[in-house]
């Protein structure tokens, strides 16, 4: 392909006439046959004794269980989350479509100011030209957001600790700040074990990159396949392992993982309910249950008000250590609101986003009202529900919008419900399992 302008890529037309992209299938695919293949190479050196730590130590395994694949105008990125000990589970996979790399990185929606730790302009010829930029093993934070990041997130302290820092200083205090700048038709980038924070107005924003990758969508799944073999050579290290192991590090990489994906813009409700399953430590902790049942399928047996609903069907059910049942439903970090209520002390009301959510909550309730199904649920999931003592927990927004004093003065006149935010969920979690404590030990 001969060199376009930089105005080209940015408008995408010139090169998608020009060349045969990539389908988001193929990348999934070869995305998913590259790890495979690495997992397999860094099993298969690890039971002929070629790994092991810096001081002598075994090294301990852990792998991530989750691809997340996404879908962009000009480039396809992907990134790995979690992890977990053998015996290693197929590789789950979960794909979403973003409107660009800015909500890739999780940035905010105003104008990067000039300073900042990594630029990326648009190329002036095709992106075939080398394999891209690799960051790895770093943290990126503005000097000015060291307090707020603290706040939001005690757990990154630990991050902080293993990665070299590029602090940047002299960032003006309100201006949005973008730890990595990136012009669409900038060349594609491999992010390794690595921390960037955006800020704006005082709000930060944290994305943590155990294991991902931005390429164009002009590649070739064979071109793409290289590059990855090449980046990821495990003679060099196993780089696709978290830095932090045992239960105490997959708990912190855990909250870690779901501090970054609530910072994606329209990461989708599915996404967040699908990882929470997949790390259900976090819920257990968060909510102090011995277990959690995953989107049950409940049907109505008796008194359903609507006859064109035949089912309910909870994000989870999760159970104390009495066996008791409750509800947990999860919306979205509703990046796009600066607060989850609306109208003064008075009158103050729940967004539409949060009233919903609390009304799906209530029919849940009406469902349990009738002992026909908590019979039905005792039956087929060994599990009791008492109806004047059932927890009913909305799950939604974050830091960035929740109010505690708002939230409670607008539920005045609605049924108690337990509104929780996302930052919140994280915090209990960690506290709950000590894990905090480890980082604020150091």
């Amino acid at each position: 392909m001969q060199c376009a302008d930089a105005q080209g890529w940015r408008s995408g037309a010139s090169w998608r006439r020009l060349v045969k992209e990539m389908s988001f299938d193929a990348f999934v695919a070869a995305s998913q046959r590259s790890i495979n293949r690495y997992r397999r190479l860094v099993i298969d050196a690890a039971q002929h004794g070629m790994l092991a730590r810096p001081d002598g130590r075994r090294f301990d395994l852990e792998f991530p269980p989750v691809l997340i694949a996404y879908k962009m105008p000009t480039y396809f990125a992907a990134e790995l989350v979690g992890a977990v000990p053998p015996p290693f589970p197929p590789l789950v996979i979960i794909r979403r479509s973003l409107p660009g790399p800015r909500a890739f990185l999780g940035q905010f929606s105003g104008a990067p100011q000039s300073t900042t730790a990594f630029r990326f302009e648009a190329q002036q010829c095709d992106l075939d030209d080398g394999n891209g930029v690799v960051i790895s093993g770093v943290a990126m934070v503005s000097a000015r957001d060291r307090e707020a990041v603290d706040s939001r997130y005690p757990e990154l302290r630990e991050h902080q600790h293993q990665r070299a820092t590029i602090e940047v200083q002299h960032t003006i205090e309100g201006e949005t700040f973008s730890p990595i700048y990136y012009e669409e038709g900038a060349q594609p980038i491999w992010l390794d074990n690595t921390l960037s924070i955006s800020s704006s107005a005082g709000a930060v924003r944290a994305r943590y990159f155990q294991g991902a990758w931005m390429v164009p969508r002009t590649w070739s799944a064979a071109r793409f396949t290289a590059a990855f073999e090449e980046r990821h050579d495990f003679q060099d290290g196993v780089r696709l392992h978290p830095a932090l192991t045992g239960k105490k590090g997959r708990e912190l990489l855990s909250a870690a993982n779901l501090a970054s994906l609530l910072v994606v813009d329209r990461v989708g409700e599915t996404t967040i309910t699908r990882f929470l399953e997949l790390n259900d430590g976090l819920l257990r902790s968060a909510l102090a249950a011995d277990r959690i049942i995953p989107q049950p399928l409940l049907p109505w047996l008796a008194g359903n008000p609507d006859p064109d609903e035949k089912a309910i069907q909870p994000d989870f059910l999760f159970v104390d250590a009495d066996g008791r049942g409750h509800i947990c439903e999860m919306k979205l970090p509703l990046l796009d609101k600066a607060s989850l209520t609306t109208g003064r002390r008075r009158r103050r009301d729940l967004i539409k986003p949060v009233r919903d959510g609390v009304a799906q909550l209530a029919n849940y309730n009406e469902y349990f009202s009738h002992p026909a199904h908590r019979d039905y649920l005792a039956e087929r999931f060994a599990v009791t529900i008492d109806p004047q003592d059932l927890r009913l927990v909305l799950v939604v927004g974050s830091n960035e919008n929740f109010r505690p004093q708002e939230v409670h003065e607008a539920q005045r006149m609605l049924k108690p419900v337990e509104i929780l935010d996302f930052d919140s969920l994280r915090s209990l979690a960690l506290l709950a399992t000590g894990a905090l404590a480890q980082v604020w030990n150091r």
